[in-house]
C-alpha cells in the first residue's frame, strides 16, 4: 500500500477540504497508526476502511482467544539455569516427559505427539496463546493447540506433586 492510498483513506475517513488536515486529524486520533498495522498485515484499501469505520466489525465477532497466564515460569527458567536440584529437576522433566506422551501422534508412529524439549520451551514464557506458541515453535495451529494443552496439564500437574 502506498502513501495515496492512505491519503484516500484518511480523506475519506474525515472529509476536510485539505489533505493535511486530514492527515493530521489521522495522526492525533491514532488512525495513522492502525492503518499502518492493517497495510502490514495485508488488508486492502477497502477492507481497511471498513474496519476503520466500524472498528467492531471484526473485533467483537468470534471466540476470544485463550490466553494463559504461567504461573510456573520462575520454577522452569530456574531448572533451565540449573538453580534445581537434581531431584526436583528429574521430578519435573518425568512430569513433561509423561505429558508428551500422553499426546499420541498416531498409532502406527514411534514417537509422541508432543516434544519435551519444545513443551520447556512453552513454559519458559510467562504468558502465552495459540498463537505465540505457534510463532514461538514454527508449528501449525493444531499442534499449537495441544502444547498449550500439554502446558495447562504440566501446570497442574507441577502444583499438584509440590503440594
Amino acid at each position: 500500500m502506498d502513501i495515496r492510498d492512505k491519503w484516500d483513506i484518511y480523506q475519506a475517513t474525515y472529509k476536510r477540504s485539505n489533505m493535511i488536515e486530514s492527515m493530521q486529524e489521522a495522526v492525533d486520533s491514532g488512525v495513522a497508526e492502525l492503518v499502518e498495522q492493517y497495510a502490514a498485515a495485508g488488508l486492502t484499501k477497502r477492507q481497511i476502511l471498513s474496519r476503520i469505520n466500524d472498528p467492531t466489525k471484526k473485533e467483537t465477532r468470534g471466540r476470544k482467544i485463550k490466553q494463559i497466564e504461567n504461573t510456573k515460569r520462575d520454577l522452569f527458567l530456574s531448572m533451565q539455569m540449573g538453580e534445581l536440584s537434581f531431584v526436583e529437576a528429574s521430578n519435573i522433566s518425568d512430569v513433561l516427559t509423561g505429558v508428551c506422551r500422553s499426546f499420541d501422534c498416531d498409532e502406527n508412529q514411534k514417537r509422541s505427539g508432543l516434544s519435551p524439549s519444545k513443551l520447556k520451551r512453552v513454559m519458559t514464557c510467562g504468558q502465552f496463546n495459540v498463537n505465540s506458541i505457534k510463532e514461538m515453535l514454527g508449528i501449525g495451529e493444531r499442534q499449537a493447540r495441544r502444547y498449550m494443552k500439554g502446558a495447562e496439564m504440566v501446570m497442574g500437574l507441577v502444583e499438584r506433586n509440590k503440594g
